[in-house]
């Protein structure tokens, strides 16, 4: 797991950047420690040169994620998309830059 001072930066630096994921500030939290920690626990050090591959391996993995912890069909309709995409793109863009702070 990821240890809660890097989540925190992470989640600060994703609810900066976007208003649509305050929205539903709860879920997408949850979801970007989610994704950080999968980050964290892969640690990727080719990420700069392969993002496309990571986004969508990263967007595959939150879908299933989410999938399985909602039942609500407009929750999930929701969640995928509009808060994951963000969420993906915006915890990458945290990871590549998350020493420069």
């Amino acid at each position: 797991m990821i240890d809660y001072p890097t989540a925190q930066a992470a989640e600060d630096y994703c609810f900066r950047r976007s208003w649509r994921l305050r929205l539903r500030r709860r879920d997408a939290r949850w979801l970007i420690h989610v994704a950080a920690a999968k980050l964290a626990s892969q640690a990727p050090t080719d990420l700069r040169d392969r993002q496309a591959e990571w986004r969508e391996h990263l967007a595959h993995y939150l879908e299933e994620v989410v999938r399985r912890s909602y039942a609500n069909p407009v929750v999930v309709w929701f969640l995928l998309n509009v808060v994951v995409p963000i969420v993906v793109k915006l915890v990458i863009q945290w990871w590549l830059n998350r020493h420069e702070a």
